[in-house]
């Protein structure tokens, strides 16, 4: 059964935001008093063993290059913060920190579902700019009927 999910048609409906290059750095692997610990391109936070927050940093994006977005850049995504500690301003400030340590060298995206409001405001507050939303109609590898416009909704 897992294989036909791989085959059906499924909708695609992102909005793409962007970390705009900075001049000046405040990189910081540290949280409100926690470490930032990296490890193959996953960026965790744990206290006291029980894990805070994961964000992964991907180097390659099969949807935006089928949009034609070309290389280099990186994708934020699969971000989670447990119930815990939701409302504590973790989420935006590891994003800010990727986009900060990844933006000297890779444009810099987070590609988010326009029903998500919590992530959209700990996006913009960690100063990633609205870009667009691209839909489509992801079919095997391949997507269809790809729309991408700038209006947000």
């Amino acid at each position: 059964m897992n294989w036909l999910k791989k085959i059906w048609p499924f909708p695609v409906d992102r909005l793409i935001y962007y970390y705009p290059n900075e001049k000046e750095f405040e990189l910081k692997p540290e949280i409100n008093g926690l470490p930032l610990i990296e490890k193959s391109g996953e960026y965790t936070l744990e206290q006291a063993g029980k894990s805070v927050h994961r964000s992964r940093v991907f180097k390659s994006s099969h949807l935006l290059k089928s949009f034609h977005y070309k290389d280099p850049f990186v994708v934020i995504g699969d971000c989670v913060t447990s119930p815990d500690f939701r409302g504590k301003g973790i989420y935006p400030q590891v994003i800010r920190f990727l986009g900060q340590k990844y933006s000297r060298n890779f444009q810099v995206y987070i590609l988010v579902d326009p029903t998500n409001a919590p992530s959209i405001a700990g996006i913009e507050k960690a100063g990633y700019v609205f870009m667009g939303r691209i839909q489509g109609i992801r079919l095997l590898f391949f997507y269809i009927k790809k729309r991408i416009s700038i209006l947000k909704n």
